[in-house]
């Protein structure tokens, strides 16, 4: 057995992407092969709106760079609040953002916030901790 074998990359699960854009139909994350140009889409997976106009898809990714982009409606959109954007060899940019994985031993625990409602107005705050 070789000892100095590098030890796979484990995945990284719920990575979440978000996308806002009142009235679409579709909403599509496009995840790219970052080795390639132009770049190559690798996966196409299908969002799902969570309320009007705010559209989710929680997957699993290898831990590193990751450069995607959203189709909306057939259009290609970037993230607005990408952590960075990469050219991609067609004097246009992808988003990018990096995913790593983390140690369940470095999760903070956070007790819940206290929410107080007011019947009155039916607002909720949260309360000071």
């Amino acid at each position: 057995m070789n000892n100095n074998a590098p030890t796979p990359k484990k995945s990284v699960e719920g990575v979440s992407f978000s996308h806002s854009c009142r009235g679409a139909h579709s909403v599509c994350l496009a995840i790219f092969f970052k080795e390639w140009l132009p770049p190559m889409v690798r996966t196409l997976l299908q969002l799902s709106e969570v309320k009007p106009g705010l559209w989710c898809v929680e997957i699993t990714l290898s831990p590193g760079w990751c450069e995607y982009l959203f189709l909306v409606d057939g259009e290609w959109v970037p993230d607005l609040n990408a952590a960075k954007k990469c050219p991609d060899g067609m004097d246009d940019f992808i988003s990018a953002r990096w995913v790593e994985p983390v140690a369940q031993s470095e999760i903070i625990r956070l007790r819940p916030a206290r929410v107080s409602v007011f019947h009155r107005r039916g607002a909720a705050r949260r309360s000071a901790a």
